[in-house]
């Protein structure tokens, strides 16, 4: 799947280059990884990822996107449903944000 967009700067610049200084250097590995999962996944439920990452669907106010875990305190979540084509824009598959460190 295509993520459409990605609203941190260290992520994006991590996702473009391969390489950031404003992303912990000791989670780079653990971050490309999920990426990289990400983008080979045809849609989320498919995304055979890890019990580690406790990968699920939001509930709430923020219904329809997913969160994964990347460390304790850090994770990614999608607010606009990756995985679901945006109707619009096909092939656009959502924002991508990253929290905490």
């Amino acid at each position: 799947m295509e993520i459409g967009t990605i609203k941190h700067r260290g992520l994006l610049e991590l996702f473009e280059t391969g390489r950031s200084r404003r992303v912990r250097q000791d989670m780079i590995p653990r971050i490309q990884n999920v990426l990289t999962r990400l983008e080979l996944a045809a849609d989320m439920e498919s995304l055979n990822a890890p019990p580690g990452w406790r990968v699920h669907q939001l509930r709430g106010d923020r219904a329809g996107g997913w969160s994964i875990s990347v460390s304790g305190n850090g994770y990614f979540e999608d607010s606009a449903g990756l995985g679901r084509a945006d109707e619009e824009q096909p092939g656009h598959h959502g924002d991508l944000s990253c929290f905490g460190a």
